[in-house]
């Protein structure tokens, strides 16, 4: 029988401690370990966190009473500590690559806390994903042209906001951009446009730069992905298929592959823990409802969480994706990044395809393996992206996203479609580098569609950035302060309230990583 007054914690090395609140005497103790305080990570007086194990126990999800009021500290005051907001791709990703520096110089001091809302990893954006990594696809969404061409941004503006309404006898519509008539009254969308033209405009040299830019990452990245030396990587199987891409014109791109984002995720945060112990914490199904300032107004010293959980770090990363820019206009900046809806179908076919395939109206389609696989594209900017129907799928939109497959695979048979939000920014290129307001706040978001191909590059990146390294590519063309990123107007005061928890709940509850 367990005392009410126990705390159940699932440590670094996945053994659990049930810990005597009162007497903090060790109901279970660890093997070959005394219950030290500085062991004991988490402190309440009325503290019940259930641990809850999920997908064969590959990771854990915690909750607390909502009333209770619990602080992760440092163990030590030369205690380095870091906490990654986000469990997907690119929060992983940087958390590999501080413990693996810190492990590659003996440093003992690193630590790293990892928060999501979801119960596990990759539940967000990086589990909905195309499957594909591909360097060679490395245009950008916002660089399509102007006017002329089936393409042309003003062309698909149009079809999608004035004639597709009025095309009741033929809803669906195979534009890979469409744009919902109300989401014109969007004060976000109108400001992520505003970045946009900055950027394409007024900084017209900087964004030829742009697809030169997403190609240096993605290289980057399939670069970490094959370096021998980096073993906990080697040891992750995501079921890698694809011997390439092959284009519109039959050009195959051999650089080009694919895989599974999300069982890449779920043995990636096994194996941190694995190797890492204690110096490593995942906080799973508690999202961020509030933050704490220093003294000095120049710093962010903790976050509180959706179960009154309080945080405290030396350092902060958003991984947010999607809800990344509701985070950052809750702490007085902005985040320019736009949650744009895609869709995913499975399906499978008779004919065998070794390569990924690039399709018309901007969709492609990756192999599984076992006759299976992934159609992936179109882009649509809606109105409320966090309410409930904008996350289910248009079935209208599906439609057309298969039809356009058909043309490849006339024997389609589809197995699942879905829908996710991708975080994209006014450049299509990510944000990834220190804020301009807080100065141990860091950013690692706005991957938009190509997040796999990006995502553990970005990690790397960022990681050398934070730890003052010499970077491997040149960094300039993703530090967030190639945008306007000001203090946003008429922010309320920088404090804890129930609207701004109010806020942050709503936009995250579609999902963030």
């Amino acid at each position: 029988m367990i005392p009410k007054t126990s705390t159940i914690i699932l440590s670094g090395s996945r053994r659990i401690l049930i810990i005597d609140i009162r007497s903090s005497r060790c109901l279970i103790p660890r093997q070959n370990s005394s219950c030290s305080s500085r062991r004991t990570r988490f402190f309440s007086t009325s503290v019940k966190r259930e641990i809850t194990n999920i997908s064969n126990k590959k990771y854990a999800s915690t909750s607390a009473s909502s009333s209770s009021s619990s602080i992760l500290t440092r163990s030590s005051t030369d205690e380095q500590h870091t906490v990654v907001l986000g469990c997907g791709i690119a929060g992983l990703s940087v958390a590999h690559y501080l413990l693996a520096a810190a492990a590659s110089t003996n440093n003992r001091n690193m630590r790293v806390t990892v928060l999501d809302q979801h119960p596990g990893p990759a539940m967000g954006t990086s589990r909905k994903n195309g499957q594909l990594l591909c360097p060679s696809l490395s245009y950008s969404w916002v660089a399509m042209p102007m006017l002329f061409g089936k393409d042309a941004l003003l062309r698909n503006l149009i079809n999608s906001t004035i004639a597709r309404p009025f095309a009741s006898s033929n809803p669906a519509s195979p534009s890979p951009v469409t744009v919902e008539p109300r989401a014109l009254l969007d004060p976000k969308l109108w400001q992520f446009g505003m970045q946009w033209f900055r950027r394409r405009f007024i900084q017209a040299d900087d964004f030829r730069n742009v697809n030169q830019a997403i190609g240096s990452l993605m290289h980057y990245t399939m670069k970490c992905l094959d370096d021998e030396g980096d073993e906990l990587v080697q040891r992750i199987s995501y079921d890698r298929v694809a011997l390439g891409t092959q284009l519109l014109d039959g050009t195959v791109h051999t650089s080009d592959s694919s895989g599974d984002i999300g069982m890449f995720c779920t043995e990636l945060q096994r194996l941190l823990v694995d190797a890492h112990g204690d110096r490593i914490d995942f906080i799973f199904g508690e999202g961020v409802s509030g933050v704490h300032y220093g003294s000095n107004d120049g710093s962010i010293t903790g976050v509180t969480t959706t179960k009154k959980r309080t945080v405290s770090a030396d350092q902060f990363v958003v991984a947010l994706g999607t809800g990344s820019t509701e985070f950052c206009q809750s702490i007085g900046v902005l985040c320019p990044v736009y949650p744009v809806k895609g869709y995913l179908v499975t399906f499978k076919s008779q004919r065998d395809v070794p390569y990924n395939l690039m399709l018309p109206s901007k969709a492609f389609c990756a192999p599984m393996g076992g006759g299976k696989y992934r159609l992936s594209g179109f882009a649509d900017f809606l109105a409320d992206p966090f309410a409930k129907d904008c996350l289910e799928v248009d079935q209208d939109r599906a439609k057309a996203l298969i039809e356009v497959a058909k043309k490849e695979f006339p024997d389609l048979e589809v197995v699942d479609i879905d829908c996710g939000f991708r975080p994209l920014s006014p450049d299509d290129c990510p944000l990834i580098g220190p804020s301009t307001k807080y100065q141990n706040l860091f950013y690692c978001t706005g991957h938009g569609s190509k997040g796999w191909s990006m995502g553990l590059g970005s990690g790397k990146l960022l990681t050398d950035i934070m730890l003052k390294k010499e970077t491997s590519i040149d960094a300039k063309p993703y530090l967030p302060n190639r945008f306007d990123l000001g203090l946003t107007s008429g922010m309320a005061k920088r404090e804890n309230n129930p609207l701004m928890e109010q806020r942050l709940e709503t936009s995250m509850r579609s999902g963030y990583s």
